[in-house]
């Protein structure tokens, strides 16, 4: 029987190299041992004895086919919380908004942090959890989208958006630099200073917004779509079942 791995997560690297038996054990079993980033894959190499293949594949999304006219709309969905960076981009917004009135900022998902020290700040909404559907239309209508997070491996929210031609501002974790390269700004992470500078720069520059969501869709067909992903993995799992009966058929 062929068996594959799929390694998805921000802490994973960590993981490993606090305990590596724990990790080899785990994936000796495995034909392949699929990934999400370049840094699980060195993990997997590095401390996943006797691995014998490993494959790096992105998370992958759906790219519309056809798109809204866009608003005056900066969107955040994940944990409101420390992990996301919500205390940076709520800080941030805080020096931005009275310079932009007509823009909001919608901060959407389960709330894990005090929310009162930003109660005062103006166009700012705050939903809580939404429905994936609710965050999809939300990402339509979004000129901007935003992740200041402080972890994180490939995050869906982040390939979702540039398909919704968003443009992007985001911090510099797990793969986020390499998904962005070209097509967004990133910046430090848990740093308010860089990030409202660069968001001030997004709202403020029409062209470079236009730019950037090009640029965002541009990447996406070429490096994340669906349909490139999928024909990756089924060109694997194919190969793991050839493989798997040509060993049993040997030692048969």
């Amino acid at each position: 029987m062929a068996v594959g791995i799929h390694i998805h997560g921000s802490s994973f690297t960590d993981f490993a190299s606090k305990h590596p038996r724990i990790v080899a054990a785990s994936l000796r079993s495995a034909n392949t041992v699929f990934t999400l980033t370049d840094a699980t894959t060195d993990a997997v190499r590095t401390n996943g004895s006797g691995v014998r293949r490993v494959l790096r594949v992105p998370n992958a999304v759906a790219i519309p086919s056809e798109w809204p006219r866009k608003s005056d709309l900066i969107l955040f969905a994940g944990e409101v919380g420390w992990r996301k960076g919500a205390d940076v981009l709520l800080d941030a917004w805080k020096e931005l908004a009275p310079q932009h009135e007509g823009w909001v900022l919608v901060v959407a998902g389960p709330v894990t942090m005090d929310l009162a020290p930003y109660e005062d700040i103006p166009n700012v909404i705050v939903p809580g959890s939404l429905p994936h559907f609710e965050v999809a239309k939300l990402q339509a209508q979004a000129s901007i989208a935003v992740l200041p997070s402080r972890g994180e491996a490939l995050p869906m929210f982040l390939l979702e958006s540039m398909a919704q031609r968003c443009a992007i501002v985001a911090t510099d974790v797990g793969s986020v630099a390499n998904l962005l390269e070209g097509a967004g700004i990133v910046v430090d992470t848990g740093s308010t200073a860089q990030f409202a500078t660069a968001l001030r720069k997004v709202i403020d520059d029409d062209c470079l917004r236009a730019d950037m969501s090009e640029k965002s869709l541009m990447k996406i067909r070429n490096e994340y779509s669906s349909d490139r992903c999928a024909s990756t993995l089924e060109d694997e799992w194919i190969r793991m079942d050839s493989t798997t009966n040509s060993a049993r058929a040997c030692n048969g």
